[in-house]
Protein backbone atom coordinates (compact mmCIF):
# COMPACT_ATOMS: atom_id res chain seq x y z
CA UNK A 1 0.00 0.00 0.00
CA UNK A 2 2.92 2.46 -0.01
CA UNK A 3 4.60 4.39 -2.79
CA UNK A 4 6.83 2.79 -4.61
CA UNK A 5 10.36 4.38 -4.93
CA UNK A 6 10.29 5.05 -8.58
CA UNK A 7 6.77 6.72 -8.52
CA UNK A 8 8.29 9.08 -4.96
CA UNK A 9 11.20 10.01 -7.42
CA UNK A 10 8.26 10.58 -10.58
CA UNK A 11 6.15 12.60 -8.20
CA UNK A 12 8.94 14.59 -6.38
CA UNK A 13 10.11 16.23 -10.01
CA UNK A 14 6.29 16.49 -11.16
CA UNK A 15 5.17 18.03 -7.61
CA UNK A 16 7.82 19.41 -5.74
CA UNK A 17 5.77 19.58 -2.51
CA UNK A 18 5.99 16.13 -1.79
CA UNK A 19 9.47 15.99 -1.24
CA UNK A 20 9.48 19.90 -0.06
CA UNK A 21 6.13 20.40 1.88
CA UNK A 22 5.96 24.30 -0.46
CA UNK A 23 3.34 22.56 -3.07
CA UNK A 24 0.50 24.13 -2.73
CA UNK A 25 -3.41 23.84 -4.66
CA UNK A 26 -5.35 27.22 -4.59
CA UNK A 27 -8.32 25.31 -5.30
CA UNK A 28 -8.08 22.27 -3.33
CA UNK A 29 -11.46 21.07 -2.51
CA UNK A 30 -13.33 23.83 -3.04
CA UNK A 31 -16.24 23.63 -0.70
CA UNK A 32 -15.33 20.14 0.39
CA UNK A 33 -14.13 19.80 4.14
CA UNK A 34 -13.26 16.12 4.99
CA UNK A 35 -8.92 16.85 4.71
CA UNK A 36 -7.36 19.26 6.53
CA UNK A 37 -3.38 19.03 7.87
CA UNK A 38 -2.98 18.21 11.42
CA UNK A 39 -5.91 15.54 11.02
CA UNK A 40 -4.94 12.00 12.70
CA UNK A 41 -6.15 8.87 12.56
CA UNK A 42 -5.30 5.79 15.14
CA UNK A 43 -5.40 2.65 14.44
CA UNK A 44 -4.98 -1.64 14.77
CA UNK A 45 -4.29 -3.46 11.65
CA UNK A 46 -5.92 -6.82 11.57
CA UNK A 47 -4.68 -8.69 8.68
CA UNK A 48 -7.15 -11.26 6.48
CA UNK A 49 -7.86 -13.77 8.91
CA UNK A 50 -8.59 -11.31 11.26
CA UNK A 51 -6.18 -11.32 13.45
CA UNK A 52 -4.76 -7.86 15.13
CA UNK A 53 -1.51 -6.18 14.98
CA UNK A 54 0.38 -5.74 18.82
CA UNK A 55 1.31 -2.13 17.14
CA UNK A 56 -0.93 0.86 16.57
CA UNK A 57 -0.65 3.04 13.12
CA UNK A 58 -1.07 6.54 12.69
CA UNK A 59 -2.00 8.10 10.03
CA UNK A 60 -2.02 12.23 9.67
CA UNK A 61 -2.77 14.76 7.06
CA UNK A 62 0.54 16.61 6.26
CA UNK A 63 0.34 18.82 3.48
CA UNK A 64 -0.55 19.00 -0.65
CA UNK A 65 0.45 16.91 -3.25
CA UNK A 66 -0.60 15.96 -7.01
CA UNK A 67 -0.44 12.40 -8.70
CA UNK A 68 -0.47 12.61 -12.36
CA UNK A 69 -2.13 9.52 -13.67
CA UNK A 70 -3.96 8.45 -16.49
CA UNK A 71 -8.07 8.23 -16.73
CA UNK A 72 -10.38 6.69 -19.18
CA UNK A 73 -13.25 9.64 -20.08
CA UNK A 74 -15.42 8.77 -22.42
CA UNK A 75 -13.52 6.70 -24.35
CA UNK A 76 -10.06 8.51 -24.57
CA UNK A 77 -7.68 8.16 -22.11
CA UNK A 78 -6.10 11.49 -20.70
CA UNK A 79 -3.73 12.57 -18.47
CA UNK A 80 -4.96 13.71 -15.03
CA UNK A 81 -3.24 15.83 -12.27
CA UNK A 82 -4.92 15.49 -9.30
CA UNK A 83 -4.39 17.42 -6.31
CA UNK A 84 -4.56 15.82 -3.03
CA UNK A 85 -3.60 15.69 0.36
CA UNK A 86 -0.57 13.52 1.93
CA UNK A 87 -0.99 10.66 4.47
CA UNK A 88 1.62 9.94 6.28
CA UNK A 89 1.31 6.53 8.11
CA UNK A 90 3.93 5.86 10.83
CA UNK A 91 3.71 2.11 12.73
CA UNK A 92 4.45 1.86 16.48
CA UNK A 93 6.26 -1.51 14.99
CA UNK A 94 10.23 -2.06 15.03
CA UNK A 95 12.04 -1.05 11.95
CA UNK A 96 8.76 -0.44 10.06
CA UNK A 97 9.38 2.32 7.52
CA UNK A 98 6.97 5.15 7.33
CA UNK A 99 4.94 5.14 4.53
CA UNK A 100 2.95 7.87 2.27
CA UNK A 101 -0.27 7.81 0.20
CA UNK A 102 -1.77 10.29 -1.57
CA UNK A 103 -5.69 11.02 -0.98
CA UNK A 104 -8.97 13.45 -2.15
CA UNK A 105 -12.67 14.40 -1.73
CA UNK A 106 -15.02 14.47 -4.66
CA UNK A 107 -18.32 15.10 -4.22
CA UNK A 108 -18.43 13.41 -0.38
CA UNK A 109 -16.50 10.39 -2.23
CA UNK A 110 -12.69 9.73 -0.36
CA UNK A 111 -10.21 8.46 -2.34
CA UNK A 112 -6.72 6.66 -1.82
CA UNK A 113 -4.26 6.29 -4.96
CA UNK A 114 -2.98 2.25 -4.88
CA UNK A 115 0.27 1.85 -6.06
CA UNK A 116 -0.43 -1.66 -6.28
CA UNK A 117 -3.84 -1.04 -9.69
CA UNK A 118 -1.84 2.84 -10.44
CA UNK A 119 -5.32 4.26 -9.55
CA UNK A 120 -7.39 5.66 -7.44
CA UNK A 121 -9.53 3.25 -5.25
CA UNK A 122 -12.80 4.52 -3.39
CA UNK A 123 -12.37 4.50 0.80
CA UNK A 124 -15.01 5.69 1.97
CA UNK A 125 -18.55 7.67 0.31
CA UNK A 126 -20.84 9.83 1.81
CA UNK A 127 -23.76 10.37 -0.88
CA UNK A 128 -25.18 7.27 -1.14
CA UNK A 129 -28.76 7.10 0.12
CA UNK A 130 -30.01 5.00 2.70
CA UNK A 131 -30.79 1.52 0.89
CA UNK A 132 -28.58 2.45 -2.16
CA UNK A 133 -25.52 0.36 -3.45
CA UNK A 134 -22.21 1.12 -4.33
CA UNK A 135 -18.79 -0.54 -4.73
CA UNK A 136 -16.84 -0.10 -2.28
CA UNK A 137 -12.73 -1.02 -2.24
CA UNK A 138 -13.68 -3.14 -5.32
CA UNK A 139 -16.69 -4.93 -3.69
CA UNK A 140 -20.38 -4.11 -3.53
CA UNK A 141 -21.66 -2.91 -0.40
CA UNK A 142 -25.33 -1.92 0.66
CA UNK A 143 -25.92 1.52 2.55
CA UNK A 144 -28.19 0.26 5.51
CA UNK A 145 -28.97 3.65 7.59
CA UNK A 146 -28.12 7.11 7.29
CA UNK A 147 -28.66 9.65 9.71
CA UNK A 148 -26.55 12.73 11.49
CA UNK A 149 -24.90 12.88 14.91
CA UNK A 150 -24.10 15.55 17.29
CA UNK A 151 -20.17 15.21 18.99
CA UNK A 152 -18.56 17.64 20.39
CA UNK A 153 -21.24 20.12 19.41
CA UNK A 154 -20.80 19.89 16.15
CA UNK A 155 -23.41 18.29 13.21
CA UNK A 156 -21.83 15.18 11.54
CA UNK A 157 -23.06 12.59 8.62
CA UNK A 158 -23.05 8.90 9.61
CA UNK A 159 -23.72 5.95 7.04
CA UNK A 160 -23.83 1.90 8.09
CA UNK A 161 -22.83 0.22 5.68
CA UNK A 162 -22.20 -3.44 4.89
CA UNK A 163 -20.88 -6.18 2.24
CA UNK A 164 -23.05 -7.73 0.45
CA UNK A 165 -21.30 -11.08 -0.50
CA UNK A 166 -20.34 -11.21 3.55
CA UNK A 167 -21.32 -10.03 6.79
CA UNK A 168 -18.32 -6.99 6.82
CA UNK A 169 -19.79 -4.15 7.89
CA UNK A 170 -18.80 -0.87 8.81
CA UNK A 171 -19.51 2.41 10.05
CA UNK A 172 -18.82 6.13 9.12
CA UNK A 173 -18.79 9.38 9.78
CA UNK A 174 -18.19 12.50 7.82
CA UNK A 175 -15.19 14.19 9.00
CA UNK A 176 -13.88 11.36 11.16
CA UNK A 177 -13.84 8.50 8.57
CA UNK A 178 -14.76 4.65 9.51
CA UNK A 179 -14.37 2.52 12.65
CA UNK A 180 -13.04 0.01 10.35
CA UNK A 181 -11.88 0.59 7.18
CA UNK A 182 -11.90 -2.77 4.77
CA UNK A 183 -8.60 -3.14 2.75
CA UNK A 184 -9.06 -5.82 -0.39
CA UNK A 185 -6.08 -7.72 -1.96
CA UNK A 186 -7.54 -6.74 -4.98
CA UNK A 187 -6.52 -3.15 -4.32
CA UNK A 188 -3.84 -3.01 -1.53
CA UNK A 189 -0.86 -4.66 -0.55
CA UNK A 190 -1.62 -5.42 2.99
CA UNK A 191 -5.33 -6.42 3.02
CA UNK A 192 -7.18 -7.21 5.97
CA UNK A 193 -8.91 -3.81 7.97
CA UNK A 194 -8.05 -0.91 9.86
CA UNK A 195 -9.77 -0.54 13.26
CA UNK A 196 -10.59 3.04 14.05
CA UNK A 197 -9.15 3.86 17.67
CA UNK A 198 -9.24 7.48 18.15
CA UNK A 199 -9.05 10.31 15.44
CA UNK A 200 -7.85 13.84 16.12
CA UNK A 201 -9.43 16.79 14.72
CA UNK A 202 -6.81 20.30 14.82
CA UNK A 203 -9.83 22.54 14.61
CA UNK A 204 -10.80 23.09 18.16
CA UNK A 205 -8.49 20.57 19.30
CA UNK A 206 -10.67 17.40 19.86
CA UNK A 207 -9.92 14.56 19.56
CA UNK A 208 -13.06 11.87 19.21
CA UNK A 209 -13.03 7.94 20.45
CA UNK A 210 -14.95 5.78 18.73
CA UNK A 211 -17.97 5.58 21.33
CA UNK A 212 -18.99 8.34 18.46
CA UNK A 213 -20.35 5.61 16.02
CA UNK A 214 -22.71 4.78 18.46
CA UNK A 215 -24.32 7.64 19.30
CA UNK A 216 -27.70 8.75 19.22
CA UNK A 217 -29.51 10.30 15.92
CA UNK A 218 -29.32 14.32 16.33
CA UNK A 219 -32.54 16.14 17.29
CA UNK A 220 -32.90 19.79 16.06
CA UNK A 221 -35.34 22.06 17.99
CA UNK A 222 -35.82 24.51 15.38
CA UNK A 223 -36.19 27.41 17.39
CA UNK A 224 -35.17 29.80 14.34
CA UNK A 225 -37.93 27.99 12.20
CA UNK A 226 -41.07 28.59 13.41
CA UNK A 227 -43.46 28.66 10.56
CA UNK A 228 -44.75 31.56 8.73
CA UNK A 229 -41.36 33.02 8.99
CA UNK A 230 -40.35 34.96 6.08
CA UNK A 231 -36.76 36.38 5.10
CA UNK A 232 -37.13 39.50 2.08
CA UNK A 233 -33.92 39.62 0.20
CA UNK A 234 -32.81 41.31 -2.89
CA UNK A 235 -32.29 38.61 -5.51
CA UNK A 236 -28.26 39.06 -6.08
CA UNK A 237 -28.62 37.58 -9.64
CA UNK A 238 -31.19 40.66 -10.56
CA UNK A 239 -29.15 43.02 -8.77
CA UNK A 240 -26.16 42.01 -10.58
CA UNK A 241 -27.80 42.86 -13.41
CA UNK A 242 -28.24 46.31 -12.19
CA UNK A 243 -32.41 46.00 -11.20
CA UNK A 244 -32.63 46.66 -7.53
CA UNK A 245 -36.23 46.16 -6.80
CA UNK A 246 -36.69 42.28 -7.52
CA UNK A 247 -37.44 40.47 -3.94
CA UNK A 248 -37.22 36.96 -2.72
CA UNK A 249 -39.25 35.73 -0.49
CA UNK A 250 -37.60 33.03 1.66
CA UNK A 251 -40.53 31.61 4.16
CA UNK A 252 -40.69 28.67 6.46
CA UNK A 253 -44.07 25.86 5.07
CA UNK A 254 -43.97 23.25 6.98
CA UNK A 255 -41.64 20.46 8.71
CA UNK A 256 -40.22 17.42 6.51
CA UNK A 257 -38.30 14.30 7.28
CA UNK A 258 -34.30 13.86 5.93
CA UNK A 259 -31.99 10.76 6.26
CA UNK A 260 -33.76 10.54 10.41
CA UNK A 261 -33.50 14.71 10.86
CA UNK A 262 -37.10 16.21 11.57
CA UNK A 263 -36.24 19.79 9.20
CA UNK A 264 -37.55 22.84 8.15
CA UNK A 265 -39.39 23.18 4.60
CA UNK A 266 -38.54 26.16 3.34
CA UNK A 267 -39.80 28.01 -0.11
CA UNK A 268 -37.90 30.41 -2.13
CA UNK A 269 -40.16 32.69 -4.21
CA UNK A 270 -39.40 35.76 -6.26
CA UNK A 271 -41.93 38.68 -5.76
CA UNK A 272 -44.60 38.39 -7.85
CA UNK A 273 -44.07 35.15 -9.26
CA UNK A 274 -45.72 32.14 -8.46
CA UNK A 275 -42.53 29.21 -9.28
CA UNK A 276 -40.65 28.73 -6.13
CA UNK A 277 -37.96 26.16 -4.76
CA UNK A 278 -37.48 24.76 -1.94
CA UNK A 279 -34.72 23.85 0.30
CA UNK A 280 -34.91 21.69 3.82
CA UNK A 281 -33.38 23.30 6.96
CA UNK A 282 -33.46 22.62 10.53
CA UNK A 283 -31.37 25.09 14.25
CA UNK A 284 -30.10 23.78 16.90
CA UNK A 285 -28.15 25.40 19.58
CA UNK A 286 -27.31 28.72 17.82
CA UNK A 287 -26.27 27.20 14.53
CA UNK A 288 -28.90 27.38 11.60
CA UNK A 289 -28.36 24.64 9.27
CA UNK A 290 -29.27 23.59 5.62
CA UNK A 291 -28.96 21.26 3.01
CA UNK A 292 -27.04 21.85 0.32
CA UNK A 293 -23.90 20.58 -0.98
CA UNK A 294 -23.76 16.38 -2.05
CA UNK A 295 -27.22 16.68 0.14
CA UNK A 296 -24.78 17.43 3.62
CA UNK A 297 -26.69 19.09 6.56
CA UNK A 298 -23.76 22.10 6.71
CA UNK A 299 -23.76 25.36 9.22
CA UNK A 300 -25.69 28.32 7.49
CA UNK A 301 -24.67 30.91 10.48
CA UNK A 302 -22.83 29.81 13.50
CA UNK A 303 -23.72 32.32 15.97
CA UNK A 304 -21.46 30.30 18.60
CA UNK A 305 -18.41 31.91 17.04
CA UNK A 306 -16.49 34.30 19.36
CA UNK A 307 -13.72 37.26 18.84
CA UNK A 308 -11.13 36.03 16.79
CA UNK A 309 -12.65 33.19 15.08
CA UNK A 310 -13.26 33.44 11.64
CA UNK A 311 -17.04 32.04 9.59
CA UNK A 312 -14.79 30.63 6.95
CA UNK A 313 -11.76 30.02 7.31
CA UNK A 314 -10.35 31.15 3.94
CA UNK A 315 -12.12 34.41 3.97
CA UNK A 316 -9.95 37.38 5.96
CA UNK A 317 -12.67 39.14 6.73
CA UNK A 318 -15.02 36.70 8.35
CA UNK A 319 -13.29 37.08 11.07
CA UNK A 320 -15.19 37.69 14.23
CA UNK A 321 -14.29 41.38 15.96
CA UNK A 322 -17.14 41.95 18.34
CA UNK A 323 -20.04 40.15 20.38
CA UNK A 324 -22.54 40.96 22.17
CA UNK A 325 -26.38 41.87 22.42
CA UNK A 326 -28.90 44.18 20.75
CA UNK A 327 -32.51 44.70 21.71
CA UNK A 328 -35.02 44.77 18.67
CA UNK A 329 -38.26 45.47 19.09
CA UNK A 330 -37.82 44.69 22.92
CA UNK A 331 -36.43 41.54 21.83
CA UNK A 332 -32.83 40.53 22.82
CA UNK A 333 -30.40 39.12 20.46
CA UNK A 334 -26.76 38.19 20.15
CA UNK A 335 -24.88 40.37 16.87
CA UNK A 336 -21.14 39.55 15.62
CA UNK A 337 -19.63 42.06 14.19
CA UNK A 338 -16.99 41.06 11.20
CA UNK A 339 -13.68 42.27 10.11
CA UNK A 340 -15.02 43.33 6.70
CA UNK A 341 -16.89 46.30 8.76
CA UNK A 342 -13.79 48.06 8.69
CA UNK A 343 -13.12 47.37 4.97
CA UNK A 344 -17.09 47.90 3.39
CA UNK A 345 -17.22 44.59 2.27
CA UNK A 346 -20.31 42.20 2.41
CA UNK A 347 -18.86 40.74 5.49
CA UNK A 348 -20.22 42.91 8.17
CA UNK A 349 -22.80 41.75 10.98
CA UNK A 350 -25.06 38.39 11.75
CA UNK A 351 -27.62 37.96 14.28
CA UNK A 352 -28.75 35.58 16.08
CA UNK A 353 -31.73 33.99 14.63
CA UNK A 354 -31.97 35.86 11.65
CA UNK A 355 -28.97 35.76 9.93
CA UNK A 356 -26.72 38.74 7.94
CA UNK A 357 -27.21 42.11 6.81
CA UNK A 358 -25.48 41.23 3.15
CA UNK A 359 -24.17 38.87 0.75
CA UNK A 360 -22.77 36.56 3.84
CA UNK A 361 -26.11 35.59 4.13
CA UNK A 362 -25.15 32.32 3.46
CA UNK A 363 -22.15 30.04 3.07
CA UNK A 364 -20.55 29.51 -0.56
CA UNK A 365 -23.05 28.91 -3.57
CA UNK A 366 -22.08 25.37 -3.88
CA UNK A 367 -23.83 24.88 -0.33
CA UNK A 368 -26.68 25.52 -1.95
CA UNK A 369 -26.60 24.17 -5.41
CA UNK A 370 -29.94 23.12 -6.07
CA UNK A 371 -31.06 26.14 -5.85
CA UNK A 372 -31.57 28.21 -9.37
CA UNK A 373 -29.53 30.97 -9.01
CA UNK A 374 -32.33 33.70 -9.30
CA UNK A 375 -33.43 32.61 -6.19
CA UNK A 376 -29.51 33.50 -4.42
CA UNK A 377 -30.30 36.31 -1.94
CA UNK A 378 -28.27 39.55 -2.04
CA UNK A 379 -29.09 42.15 0.79
CA UNK A 380 -31.07 41.27 3.23
CA UNK A 381 -33.98 43.41 3.96
CA UNK A 382 -36.43 42.29 6.19
CA UNK A 383 -37.61 39.61 8.20
CA UNK A 384 -40.98 38.75 9.23
CA UNK A 385 -42.94 36.96 11.41
CA UNK A 386 -46.71 36.06 10.83
CA UNK A 387 -46.83 38.94 8.39
CA UNK A 388 -45.61 41.68 11.20
CA UNK A 389 -41.79 42.95 10.15
CA UNK A 390 -39.76 41.86 13.58
CA UNK A 391 -36.32 42.73 12.40
CA UNK A 392 -34.96 45.67 9.16
CA UNK A 393 -31.56 46.01 7.26
CA UNK A 394 -31.12 49.11 9.49
CA UNK A 395 -31.52 47.12 13.13
CA UNK A 396 -28.00 44.96 12.51
CA UNK A 397 -25.95 48.38 13.13
CA UNK A 398 -27.89 49.68 16.43
CA UNK A 399 -25.31 51.39 18.60
CA UNK A 400 -22.94 51.19 15.88
CA UNK A 401 -23.38 54.36 14.02
CA UNK A 402 -20.54 56.80 13.67
CA UNK A 403 -18.18 53.95 14.34
CA UNK A 404 -15.32 55.56 13.03
CA UNK A 405 -13.17 52.39 12.22
CA UNK A 406 -11.58 49.07 13.62
CA UNK A 407 -8.54 49.63 15.06
CA UNK A 408 -5.74 47.50 17.18
CA UNK A 409 -6.73 48.21 20.99
CA UNK A 410 -3.30 48.38 21.96
CA UNK A 411 -3.12 51.62 20.79
CA UNK A 412 -5.29 52.54 23.56
CA UNK A 413 -3.69 50.56 26.23
CA UNK A 414 -2.10 53.42 28.34
CA UNK A 415 -4.80 56.10 27.59
CA UNK A 416 -7.60 56.56 29.64
CA UNK A 417 -10.96 55.94 26.86
CA UNK A 418 -14.70 55.27 27.71
CA UNK A 419 -17.44 53.01 26.73
CA UNK A 420 -20.71 53.36 25.09
CA UNK A 421 -22.33 53.67 28.79
CA UNK A 422 -19.62 56.54 29.54
CA UNK A 423 -17.78 54.69 31.84
CA UNK A 424 -13.87 55.92 31.30
CA UNK A 425 -11.89 52.66 31.56
CA UNK A 426 -8.44 52.03 30.82
CA UNK A 427 -6.72 48.20 29.14
CA UNK A 428 -10.02 48.06 27.03
CA UNK A 429 -10.28 44.11 25.48
CA UNK A 430 -10.50 43.40 22.25
CA UNK A 431 -14.26 43.76 20.76
CA UNK A 432 -15.43 46.47 22.72
CA UNK A 433 -16.62 49.90 20.96
CA UNK A 434 -14.82 52.41 23.24
CA UNK A 435 -15.29 56.54 22.62
CA UNK A 436 -11.95 58.58 22.30
CA UNK A 437 -11.39 62.48 21.67
CA UNK A 438 -15.20 62.23 20.40
CA UNK A 439 -14.71 59.75 18.00
CA UNK A 440 -15.75 55.87 18.23
CA UNK A 441 -13.73 52.63 17.91
CA UNK A 442 -14.09 49.14 17.44
CA UNK A 443 -11.14 47.62 19.08
CA UNK A 444 -9.35 43.97 17.69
Amino acid sequence: MKFKSLFITALAILCPGLASGGYRYDDYSQGRSFFCDGQEWTFVRHNVDGIASDYKETARVIGDTAVSYYLDYYGDIVRVDQPCKIIQVISEGPSVLERRFAAYEWDAEIYVYSDKTKEFVQLLNFNKKENGKMLYCGEKWQVNTVDYIYPEDRLMKRCATGAMSSDKRSNWIYRIGADRLWLSDTKWENPGFLELQSYYEPKGNVTFSVDVFDTDTFVPDNLYYPDGKEWIYSSAYYEGKGQNEVYVHQKVEDSEEFEHVMCKKVSYRLEGSDSQETALVCSHDGVMYERGYMGLLTPRFDFRLSVGERALDDVPESEVMSVGNIEVNGVILRRLVFRGLATGSQWQYWVEGIGANAGNDMMPRDEMEDLSEIYYPGRFIRCEENGQTKFTANDFSIGMACLNQVIDGKEFEDSKVYQIDGKCVKGVTPGAIIIKSGRKYLLR
